[in-house]
């Protein structure tokens, strides 16, 4: 048995006598493994985000292989004003794009035998014409150890400069020299998908992750409606509804597309994706999105001396995580204000969307303290 409670503005108060009368008789005889005892320190630490201009407001979901268990709003969609968050509004979700989006979309074209992780990623980008002294493999673009560094764009005017450009920059180091995040690597393996799939990456991610899944409000490129309500006004935007990285922004608008950032998502939709990951690769509709692929997604490929261990898309560190989370266990952040946390040991997940102001620091570790009080051991 599951008891889902649903917290609005941080209150149990907006719900019906009868309801909260059955909520205080079924708790005690209900086994959920949530946060009941730790909600009070949860919302302290939205609110304190909000009173602290970290955030203008906290969205969080969490659950296990079957559904949500726990929902928590608090705050609004933009800084002195917007609208109410609720666990449908949409977030422009930045690099966790990269891991839901751009990996995941080549983790499933791996099963098709469209491409093999482990060739030199020149082999399916020939438009790649910089020199390079060791070329580095697809999965070693994807775990950031590829040698590739920062946004590599000098002059460019659009969107198609900037991809033309990130061909023609060679990396400042040699591939498993070390860790450094990078959105150039999924820059590049952005058009990779595009090369090996014939199909843009906003067509790819849409008909065969997002709409399969049930993610009916997640799209790549721009929001999937234009109710003003639902949409949150990201850190470094003029407006709701925008991209907030810039590069991704422009390659967008041109009608291109980005394999850095660029989703528009919710919580809601974001843990439909967690439960296909916790089920194995396999929606509730029992579609099969990752087959052999889910091993590469979900296990680690890197790990070096200073603790940074990576999957095909995803971080697996152990200070990325939430205390309470096992070692086999994956997340990824958004610059944002955006996290994802799935334990695919013992099988729950977390997500917690903010709409960051400020303290990006401050906010990633916030996100995670909120993740650890959830679960209790």
């Amino acid at each position: 048995f599951r008891f889902n409670l649903e917290v609005k503005n941080a209150s149990y108060m907006v719900y019906p006598m009868k309801l909260r009368i059955i909520y205080f008789i079924i708790l005690p005889f209900v086994s959920i493994n949530l946060f009941a005892a730790n909600q009070a320190k949860i919302e302290e630490i939205a609110k304190s985000c909000i009173e602290k201009n970290i955030a203008s407001g906290v969205v969080v979901c969490a659950g296990d292989a079957n559904g949500n268990t726990y929902t928590y709003a608090v705050g609004t969609t933009e800084k002195g004003g917007g609208y109410p968050l609720t666990a449908d509004s949409i977030f422009d979700i930045a690099s966790v794009s990269k891991a839901v989006g751009t990996a995941s979309s080549l983790a499933i074209c791996k099963d098709r035998g469209l491409i093999n992780f482990d060739e030199p990623f020149t082999k399916y980008l020939p438009s790649y014409s910089a020199k390079l002294q060791t070329t580095p493999t697809v999965r070693q673009l994807s775990m950031h150890v590829s040698g590739f560094a920062g946004k590599p764009y000098n002059d460019a005017k659009n969107g198609k400069d900037m991809l033309r450009q990130s061909c023609e920059f060679s990396p400042p180091n040699k591939p498993l020299t070390k860790y450094e995040y990078a959105c150039w690597n999924y820059i590049l393996l952005g058009q990779i998908l595009e090369n090996i799939s014939g199909r843009t990456l906003k067509e790819f991610a849409s008909t065969e992750i997002f709409e399969p899944i049930g993610m009916t409000s997640t799209s790549f490129g721009k929001p999937k409606t234009k109710d003003e309500s639902r949409l949150v006004k990201t850190i470094n935007t003029q407006k709701a509804g925008q991209i907030s990285d810039p590069h991704a922004f422009i390659i967008f608008r041109d009608g291109l597309c980005a394999g850095n950032a660029g989703v528009f998502s919710t919580a809601n939709d974001l843990a439909k994706f967690c439960r296909v990951i916790l089920n194995g690769g396999i929606t509730e509709n029992g579609k099969k999105i990752f087959d052999k692929s889910f091993i590469d997604l979900t296990q680690t490929s890197w790990r070096d001396e200073s603790g940074v261990a990576r999957s095909f898309g995803w971080d697996k560190s152990r200070k990325s995580l939430p205390t309470n989370f096992s070692d086999n266990s994956i997340t990824h952040s958004g610059w944002s204000g955006q996290s994802v946390f799935i334990d695919l040991e013992r099988k729950r997940y977390v997500v917690v969307l903010t709409v960051r102001l400020s303290a990006y620091a401050k906010s990633k570790e916030s996100r995670k303290e909120i993740a650890s009080l959830i679960f209790e051991d």
